[in-house]
């Protein structure tokens, strides 16, 4: 093989298997908002699952780009680790005092 076919077989399996990791990613993630996340905020993130009538402050609707596109990497970041604001004294909450 020439060292130009070697590169672009390189590249094809990089862009295959990038693909594939990211898929299992979404999986992954998806499986952790639904375990986390969910009761709250809904499984489509609009801040309407089965615990958030009972809730003084209705949870955050993550579908709302209007909203999510002021929040900070950072901020995301620390939420999706640590859990939010009102899940510090909730078990299912993943910074909660489950995890």
């Amino acid at each position: 093989m020439t060292s130009k076919a070697v590169f672009w077989v390189v590249s094809l399996l990089t862009v295959l298997s990038v693909g594939t990791v990211a898929a299992q990613d979404r999986a992954e993630g998806r499986k952790t908002y639904l375990t986390y996340c969910s009761a709250c905020h809904g499984e489509s993130g609009k801040g309407d699952g089965l615990a958030a009538g009972s809730m003084a402050v209705k949870p955050t609707n993550h579908a709302d780009g209007n909203i999510m596109n002021k929040l900070s990497d950072k901020y995301l970041s620390d939420v999706i680790s640590k859990g939010g604001l009102r899940c510090k004294n909730r078990l299912w909450c993943r910074g909660g005092e489950a995890s």
